[in-house]
């Protein structure tokens, strides 16, 4: 461990915070000499404290002995970056709950932003999931008919929620061209879904922030 790196973190990180050492020890229970003591590398605080220390800078346990952390508005909004670089489910949930936690009242602009990216990140990671799955259930080995329509249908709704029905059927009459004429009811599936789509103007483009204020404008 660089306990130099360390005791530079917890100045640096208490400062950005706008603390005093005085307000610091109130918050943790301890004394000001052991905070100081800590920034100036001449002890170490007690390793139960340290998750509490992170929260209060919006940073990990990790963070504290990296070079350079950087503190976040507070410990959700660092969670969030956690999942974004993991896409696991536990860090998922960390965030989240971390959320929950805060006191809704208190819950900045910010704060709500970060805590749509988390879900925002959570859908794009399951669709990728189920993508895959339903992708792998139509080319395994062992799949009926009726499970192979079914998968396929589901990986086309899938396809269509996420703004692409329009790409999902150009496949799918692809596809439907090389297979035989009797599966008919993925052929009238495929129909519906081509209609569907294009009723909707499934091929959507992503609007610009002046868009998006032009249109709350004419409200």
């Amino acid at each position: 461990m660089n306990s130099e790196c360390f005791s530079n973190n917890l100045r640096r990180l208490r400062l950005a915070k706008g603390l005093t050492q005085e307000q610091l020890a109130a918050l943790l229970g301890v004394s000001i000499q052991s905070v100081s003591r800590w920034e100036c590398g001449n002890t170490l605080p007690d390793v139960m404290l340290l998750p509490e220390i992170a929260r209060l800078y919006g940073v990990t346990v990790d963070d504290l002995y990296r070079e350079e952390a950087v503190a976040y508005a507070n410990y959700a909004q660092r969670l969030v970056s956690v999942y974004e670089a993991t896409g696991r489910s536990e860090d998922f949930l960390a965030a989240e709950q971390e959320f929950l936690h805060m006191p809704q009242a208190t819950l900045t602009a910010d704060d709500l932003r970060s805590w749509g990216v988390l879900y925002h990140y959570m859908v794009q990671y399951c669709v990728s999931l189920a993508h895959n799955k339903l992708t792998h259930a139509m080319e395994h080995p062992d799949a009926s008919e009726d499970v192979w329509c079914s998968a396929a249908l589901q990986r086309l709704a899938l396809m269509n929620d996420i703004g692409k029905g329009r790409e999902a059927v150009e496949q799918y009459d692809k596809l439907l061209a090389e297979m035989p004429s009797d599966h008919r009811y993925l052929r009238t599936m495929s129909a519906h879904w081509r209609s569907h789509s294009m009723a909707l103007h499934i091929s959507r483009t992503k609007p610009s922030c002046t868009a998006v204020r032009a249109i709350l404008q004419r409200r």
